[in-house]
């Protein structure tokens, strides 16, 4: 019996065992990230559509369409119920921005997230007043992508309330 061609054939095999490993554990974190992007979606998609369910409600409507037309004017327990609708809203948003930066949500989400919000929310004066008192509540790149948003809908009405 030759050792060296035992500890070669040994090195050979040893060898083999680490790239199958490594290809293995490639497979599974390839697998792992897409669960992850996938329950990252879900868990958005079905907090967004209760969301969207509240703020259909017909007394939240009202609130809303106020808020669009003259923030100013609301009673403060408009405010209150307006504030807790939008900062709901914006924390989906901005859940879904931090995915995003940890490649859980594609960019085309995001933009369609933006081609959502411009004329429905940033385009409103009302939502300009509330977001400089609000935005220290949120992360700091949610801030930026939320401003850039309101920065481009300038001139956009989706409810015909300018």
């Amino acid at each position: 019996m030759n050792w060296d061609a035992i500890g070669a054939s040994g090195e050979v095999l040893g060898a083999i065992v680490v790239v199958a490993s490594v290809i293995y554990l490639g497979i599974q974190i390839r697998h792992n990230t897409r669960a992850s992007r996938d329950e990252a979606y879900r868990d958005i998609f079905t907090a967004v559509s209760s969301q969207f369910s509240i703020m259909a409600e017909p007394e939240n409507c009202q609130v809303l369409l106020n808020w669009f037309a003259n923030f100013k004017a609301l009673t403060p327990g408009e405010k209150v119920q307006f504030d807790s609708l939008l900062c709901a809203w914006m924390t989906l948003l901005e859940s879904s921005i931090i995915s995003n930066e940890a490649d859980l949500i594609l960019d085309e989400t995001m933009e369609n997230w933006a081609h959502y919000m411009r004329p429905r929310f940033f385009c409103y004066s009302g939502f300009a007043l509330w977001w400089e008192q609000a935005q220290g509540n949120f992360h700091p790149d949610a801030v930026q992508w939320v401003d850039r948003q309101i920065r481009k809908s300038e001139g956009l009405d989706f409810w015909g309330l300018s």
